[in-house]
This record gives structure tokens, C-alpha cells and sequence, in this order.
């Protein structure tokens, strides 16, 4: 028989190797793949830097949730509307919870003359109305 000493075995090594990589690369993705980008809210992606797997998944589920809270509130603001029978002076106040991006906690902008409602933060180009 043949005694094996205290250590590790190639095969070993390789796999905590290979592991220790894969976790690397995982964690090299998520703290790279944070910043201003936004999915459909606008073209803010920077082209050039390759965004990973991970940190687009975040993005997108931060598009996502703020879709959702933009849709509340567009839904707010038509109910209003259709019980007054003229969009209200500002967002309901009942909303002010959902009435921020949940990405950057700026406050949704509202234009009370169309009851049009967006985010500053994914979408700065609606910011500023164009001038007819």
C-alpha cells in the first residue's frame, strides 16, 4: 500500500483554482457594473466599456423597478384626472412613496398640462420640453 502525505493533489489545486477565478470574476462584474446607464430609459450606455453579465442584470432590474414606479404614478395621475376632469396641480400625495426613481431617489418630474410623467435620472432628454 502506498501511504499519501499531508497535502493536496494536483487535480485539487486546479478546482479551488478554477473556483477561486469564477468568483473573481463574478464579484469583478458586479463592482464594475454599476453606474449611470440606462437600458430602454435612453441611450446613456457608454459604448465603449464592455458592461458584464451581472452588472447588466442589475441595471436592468433597476430599469425595471423604476418602470414600475413611473407607471404607478402615470396611473395615479389619469385617475385623478378622470375624477376631476383636469390633471392635477402635482402628483397625488398618497404616491410620494413611489414618486421617486428607486435608482437615484430623485423625485419624478410631472407636467401638469399633459399629465405626462417621466424620470429625470433615465431619461434627461424629456427634461426639457421641445420648444414647437
Amino acid at each position: 500500500m502506498v501511504r499519501r502525505s499531508g497535502g493536496f493533489t494536483l487535480v485539487e489545486m486546479v478546482v479551488a483554482l478554477a473556483i477561486v477565478v469564477v468568483l473573481a470574476a463574478v464579484l469583478y462584474g458586479l463592482v464594475n457594473g454599476k453606474g449611470k446607464k440606462g437600458g430602454r430609459h435612453g441611450d446613456l450606455l457608454d459604448k465603449t466599456k464592455a458592461q458584464s453579465i451581472p452588472g447588466k442584470a442589475l441595471e436592468r432590474a433597476r430599469s425595471v423597478a423604476c418602470d414600475n414606479y413611473l407607471t404607478q404614478c402615470k396611473q395615479a395621475v389619469d385617475m385623478e384626472a378622470q375624477d376631476l376632469g383636469y390633471f392635477p396641480p402635482a402628483i397625488p400625495a398618497d404616491m410620494a412613496s413611489v414618486a421617486k426613481c428607486p435608482d437615484s431617489g430623485q423625485p419624478f418630474q410631472y407636467d401638469p398640462t399633459t399629465g405626462r410623467v417621466w424620470c429625470p435620472y433615465h431619461q434627461p432628454a424629456l427634461a426639457t420640453p421641445a420648444q414647437n
